[in-house]
């Protein structure tokens, strides 16, 4: 005897399968990195050790070369400040504690991040930004980016 199945839902095709596989794979590799940061956040208040944890679940989650934090001096006009976490790929160069001096950032792009902008520049060439400040980003081995202000509007 044999038996015929007759369906009028078609068979999901594999690439479609994948596809939604993959996507989801994806969202839960981001929950995961999330919750890692979270849990490390509540285990202490000390801001270098967020920053350090969240560098390196960041990095692990982008999949990039590098992931840091960079903070500004308060009273430089955002123009001077450091890197002060990082985690970074042994192939690069590490900028942890690196002084930089951006005089281009505080006049053409300062305000907009301070209005929680978000920025993701594929090459820094291609992006239209200010010669001088692709010249310093070009000093730490910066081709791509992504700028994600941390606003303290209340530092003393």
């Amino acid at each position: 005897m044999q038996q015929i199945i007759d369906s009028h839902e078609p068979t999901p095709k594999p690439e479609t399968t994948n596809s939604i596989s993959s996507e989801c794979l994806h969202q839960l590799e981001q929950q995961k990195a999330l919750t890692g940061v979270i849990a490390r956040i509540r285990e202490s208040l000390d801001l270098d050790n967020i920053f350090q944890a969240t560098a390196i679940e960041v990095r692990e989650l982008l999949k990039c070369d590098r992931v840091a934090v960079f903070r500004f001096q308060p009273d430089s006009g955002w123009d001077d400040g450091e890197f002060i976490s990082e985690d970074v790929d042994e192939l690069w160069d590490s900028v942890l504690a690196k002084r930089v001096q951006d005089h281009c950032f505080g006049e053409q792009y300062a305000v907009e991040y301070e209005n929680g902008k978000v920025q993701a520049v594929a090459d820094i060439h291609d992006a239209q930004l200010k010669d001088c400040h692709i010249s310093v980003l070009s000093q730490f081995q910066i081709r791509a980016n992504l700028v994600v202000p941390l606003l303290n509007l209340h530092y003393s």
